[in-house]
Formats: C-alpha cells, sequence, structure tokens
C-alpha cells in the first residue's frame, strides 16, 4: 500500500456537527466558573471575611464536585445525558443568581454548595463525546475539548474584570445568563444518545470514590509517571493562574 493511501484511511474523521453543542457547552460552564472565581477574593473581603475563610468558601465547589461527579455520571448512565445536562446547568444557574445577590458569608456558602453539588457537567460532557466519538478518534476529540475548556478560563477572568467595574454582581448574572444559554442549547439542539438504559439503579461507594480503580491505575509504572507530569502540570498552573 502507497504511503499516501495510508494517510487517507488512517485519517477518516469526520467531525460530528453534535459536538458543536457539547464544545458550545464546555465553553459557556468555564467562561462562568473563570468569570466568578478571579472576583470571589474581592467580594469576601468586601464582606469583611479573611482570607482564611474566603479560601475555605471557595474550595467547598471543588469539594462537591469530588463527590458530586461520579454520581452525576453514573445517573447519566441510567438516566440519558440529557436530563443531567438541563439539571446540573439549572443548579449553576441557580448558584450564580445566588451569588449575584449574596450580601453575607453564608449566600456566599450557600451559591458554591448549590454549584458544586448539582452544577457537574463535565463528566456529562466527556461521556457524550465517547458516544458519538469511535475509539480511535476520542484522543482527536479530548483534545479538542481541552482547547475549548482553555479559551474558557483565557476569556472568563477578562470578561469578569471588565464587568465588575459596574458592580460585583454583574459578573454573577452574565455567568447566570450564559448558563441559561446552555440550557437552550441542550433542550433544542442535543439529542439523547443513552438509548439503553439499565432497569436498575445502584450507587456504591467506589462509584462515588473509585479508590480500587485509582489504586489499581496507579500500580501500573506508566501510568504512574503520566500521571504524576499531569499532576505536576496541573499544580503548576493553578499556581500561575490564582
Amino acid at each position: 500500500m502507497k504511503p499516501n493511501e495510508t494517510h487517507a484511511k488512517a485519517d477518516d474523521f469526520v467531525f460530528d456537527k453534535r459536538l458543536y453543542v457539547i464544545f458550545l457547552i464546555i465553553f459557556t460552564e468555564v467562561l462562568g466558573f473563570s468569570i466568578v472565581l478571579p472576583l470571589f477574593p474581592f467580594i469576601g473581603l468586601s464582606l469583611g471575611l479573611t482570607p482564611i475563610e474566603i479560601g475555605l468558601i471557595v474550595s467547598v465547589f471543588s469539594i462537591c464536585q469530588l463527590f458530586a461527579s461520579p454520581i452525576t455520571g453514573k445517573l447519566s448512565d441510567r438516566f440519558g445525558r440529557k436530563p443531567l445536562f438541563v439539571l446540573s446547568q439549572l443548579s449553576t444557574f441557580a448558584g450564580f443568581v445566588v451569588l449575584g445577590f449574596a450580601t453575607t458569608a453564608v449566600l456566599l456558602f450557600v451559591s458554591r454548595l448549590i454549584d458544586g453539588l448539582l452544577g457537574s457537567n463535565m463528566t456529562v460532557s466527556q461521556a457524550y463525546i465517547s458516544d458519538i466519538t469511535e475509539p480511535r478518534h476520542r484522543t482527536r476529540v479530548y483534545g479538542y475539548s481541552s482547547g475549548v475548556f482553555g479559551a474558557g478560563l483565557i476569556f472568563g477572568p477578562v470578561i469578569g474584570g471588565v464587568l465588575s467595574r459596574i458592580s460585583y454582581s454583574v459578573p454573577m448574572f452574565f455567568a447566570a445568563a450564559i448558563a441559561l444559554v446552555s440550557v437552550v442549547l441542550v433542550v433544542f439542539f442535543l439529542p439523547e444518545t443513552v438509548t439503553r438504559k439499565p432497569d436498575t439503579f445502584s450507587l456504591g461507594f467506589n462509584d462515588v470514590l473509585p479508590v480500587k480503580d485509582a489504586i489499581r491505575f496507579v500500580k501500573k509504572p506508566p501510568n504512574t509517571k503520566y500521571f504524576a507530569h499531569v499532576f505536576y502540570i496541573q499544580r503548576g498552573l493553578s499556581f500561575v493562574y490564582f
């Protein structure tokens, strides 16, 4: 077989139009998050909170996501991707609205709790990509989604900084509007991909915290090296970003 023929056969990727909607959902989700996060310390200080208290409230979202993301993914297997997309984005919308009206530390905490527990859609987005993409093309598509994620992180702080010159509440309501846009995209433009749903639903400890799977993954030498590289890169980026 000639080299040109081999290359043509290997590169038979066809971009699924449904990915546009998924990428828009990812972009709007990350955009809303990155609009709010850099402003959170200023909001906390304006309410008289200490840096430690601000850090604890900010961490609520990530702690909740640690437990909620696996559950959301499993629920999407049972009830479908589309309902979980709608639920998560409506929760994100509610969290941003509460944050926009927040005048106390309790409301700040509640806003991050709502979004953290119910607003996880990244796992559902990744599952949807897996549903509609052939295995040999998933690496490419997940790469595209990472690029969209990064774009949201780039534009979010800029938009938040500009809008915060009006009021700290304005970026929050803007982020809430973005969440509503993603709900509209899901409802009208995103078909369901889970056609065969299990009859029963069970949720165990390993489904919430997959400790056994994590241990099995880390024990493999190639995976350990890869995991260490990704971990340190992510930590470095977080220090630079914040």
